[in-house]
């Protein structure tokens, strides 16, 4: 009743309830003079990240003349390469500059055939005890998911390779764009890492960039427990709309959205500077910068990782599209997630629609804006296909 207090709030309950509060309902309570401490003054101090984890990311036959470059910016890994195999001299230096490299092993025509099991070793035992191997690459690609032949092909060598290896280096290989979950399950079953390509521009979806998100979902869900999603990214070829500041939109995009749908690892194909790509130099430094992001000093990689995830962050459309085309659906336009780590609160939004949107974070501490845009009183304008990283303490 109004102006009873806590003790006529609970009349009507349960005989049990108001049992346990007999003796504190006995007398009438004074109300509290000062009001109770602001929201503000019991969040905790925003705290670094102090042990930073590094995303895997590999650049597919990348120059060994920008190796340097290339891990100053976060890049962990090369490879794989095609035709011949990386000799010695590659091998040797992306190990100074502190790459790993996916070495390839198996064979063209899915056949391991009368004695080619022992051609698989030699491929492994050639380069096993190099220490900038940090993986296999199984070839061919895009193995049949419907052929038995295909299959038990990609079982053998997981059997030779993890044979020959001691160290049990991670096997992977390639998945065309249009695989769907279950084709890309099977596929990868005898894989210690799921990939498969997103190459929005090249399918056609440049301007639905959702399907990037989308895809990687699809991903992560052919992944089991064992396994580890990694998203293939496209920087292959000149786009139809090449301005510099779409591509960097692109990149950006692309890369937190397959992170928010659930890759735990990126490769981009590829590294070598295709003649008719004028805009390779211009993919190449946004993609850079990006994984400077996540594996240099700020670590934006880290909380994805290591950090424990809070459920998704509560962000409103305000105004702008609450929704995207993507084929005949509609999804989403606006995705976030939401970790944990070290008593602070990372937040990551991302845009997937090709207009300005603008939301509302519900943080109970504040936050502030480390990538894109500014937090105004709550508030993101998220610029088209924009991404923002916002760092709040925790309660």
């Amino acid at each position: 009743m109004p102006g009873d207090g806590y003790c006529g709030s609970v009349l009507g309950r349960r005989t049990s309830w108001l049992a346990l509060f007999a003796v504190a309902c006995s007398a009438p309570q004074p109300r509290l003079a000062t009001p109770p401490a602001s929201t503000d003054a019991i969040c905790r101090a925003a705290a670094p990240v102090h042990a930073p984890a590094r995303l895997p990311i590999s650049i597919y036959s990348a120059p060994v003349d920008r190796f340097a470059e290339l891990a100053a910016s976060g890049v962990t890994t090369v490879g794989p390469y095609y035709g011949e195999p990386p000799d010695l001299t590659l091998l040797d230096a992306a190990h100074e500059a502190g790459l790993g490299v996916l070495y390839p092993v198996g064979f063209e025509d899915a056949d391991l055939g009368a004695n080619r099991g022992k051609d698989l070793k030699a491929q492994v035992d050639a380069v096993v005890d190099h220490q900038a191997v940090v993986g296999w690459y199984a070839l061919p690609e895009e193995v049949r998911p419907w052929v038995a032949s295909d299959l038990a092909y990609l079982a053998e060598l997981r059997r030779a390779v993890h044979e020959a290896d001691p160290r049990r280096r991670p096997l992977l290989s390639y998945q065309p764009n249009h695989r769907r979950r279950d084709e890309l399950a099977t596929a990868s079953a005898s894989f210690d890492v799921v990939t498969r390509g997103l190459y929005a521009n090249f399918v056609g979806l440049g301007t639905q960039r959702a399907w990037v998100r989308e895809g990687t979902r699809t991903i992560a869900a052919a992944a089991t427990e064992t396994q580890q999603a990694w998203a293939v990214l496209e920087m292959f070829e000149e786009p139809a709309d090449a301005d510099p500041a779409r591509i960097d939109a692109w990149v950006r995009h692309d890369v937190y959205a397959s992170l928010l749908g659930g890759a735990r690892g990126v490769m981009v194909f590829s590294g070598w500077a295709r003649p008719g790509f004028p805009s390779y130099a211009t993919y190449l430094a946004a993609y850079l910068r990006v994984f400077a992001e996540l594996n240099g000093p700020q670590a934006l990689a880290t909380p994805f990782l290591v950090g424990k995830p809070d459920g998704h962050a509560s962000v409103r459309v305000l105004a702008g599209p609450a929704s995207v085309p993507l084929g005949s659906r509609r999804v989403a336009s606006v995705q976030s997630r939401r970790f944990l780590l070290e008593q602070t609160v990372w937040t990551y939004v991302v845009n997937s629609a090709e207009v300005d949107v603008t939301v509302k974070l519900d943080s109970p501490c504040p936050a502030t804006s480390v990538v894109g845009p500014p937090l105004r009183e709550g508030t993101l304008r998220m610029p088209p296909l924009g991404v923002a990283v916002l760092r709040a303490p925790a309660l």
